[in-house]
C-alpha cells in the first residue's frame, strides 16, 4: 500500500516539460497556448487542412467556369439568343447571363454541352446549348458551330415556355430530359 499513501497525496505531478504535447499543466500561466488551450488547438489543427481544400476547390471550380464561359460556343450562344426577338419580348431587355454555367467540352469528339441562366427584365431563363467544331481536321481551330439551342423561359407572371432557337442537331441527353417531362 505504498503508493496510496498521504505522503503521495501532497508530491506534485511528474510533468513532461520537455515536448509540451505529451503532458503539461494546462493551468500553468508560463505554458505555451497550444498546451493551456489543448481543444481549441485541436480544432485549429483540424480546421487548416479543410480551409486549404475549400479554397483549393474554389479555385478549380472557378477557372472550370472561366474556362466554359471563354468558349466560343457560349458567345455564340449568347448572340443568337440577344438576337431573338421572342427571347427579348418574354424576358425583356437587357438579357443577361447568370452567374452559373456548367458543361462540358469534349475536344477528343469535338462537342460541347452547356446549361447556363438568363436574367431579364420581366422574367429569368435556363437556356441548353450543344456545339460542334467546325473545322475537325484542324486542332488549332477555334470555329466551333451551335447546333443545338433552346432556351426555357419563366416569367415572373407564371408562364412558362421553352423557345428552340436551333435545332440542327440535339444531343441524346437532351432528348431524354424532353421525354422526362
Amino acid at each position: 500500500m505504498a503508493w496510496f499513501s498521504r505522503s503521495n497525496l501532497n508530491e506534485p505531478k511528474p510533468g513532461f516539460k520537455s515536448d509540451p504535447f505529451v503532458g503539461g499543466d494546462p493551468n500553468d500561466p508560463n505554458a505555451p497556448w497550444f498546451v493551456r488551450h489543448r481543444m481549441r488547438a485541436l480544432l485549429v489543427t483540424a480546421l487548416i487542412p479543410l480551409a486549404v481544400g475549400l479554397i483549393a476547390f474554389t479555385g478549380v471550380w472557378l477557372w472550370v467556369q472561366s474556362g466554359l464561359k471563354a468558349h466560343p460556343t457560349y458567345a455564340e450562344a449568347l448572340r443568337l439568343i440577344r438576337a431573338s426577338s421572342e427571347v427579348r419580348a418574354e424576358l425583356g431587355d437587357p438579357v443577361e447571363p447568370g452567374f452559373l454555367t456548367t458543361g462540358k467540352v469534349d475536344g477528343d469528339a469535338g462537342t460541347v454541352e452547356m446549361m447556363f441562366s438568363l436574367v431579364g427584365a420581366s422574367g429569368e431563363a435556363g437556356v441548353r446549348v450543344f456545339g460542334r467544331d467546325a473545322t475537325p481536321d484542324d486542332p488549332n481551330s477555334d470555329a466551333w458551330v451551335v447546333t443545338f439551342l433552346d432556351v426555357g423561359i419563366k416569367t415572373r407572371e407564371g408562364r412558362e415556355k421553352v423557345v428552340t432557337l436551333v435545332d440542327d442537331e440535339q444531343p441524346q441527353r437532351f432528348a431524354d430530359d424532353a421525354q422526362a417531362r
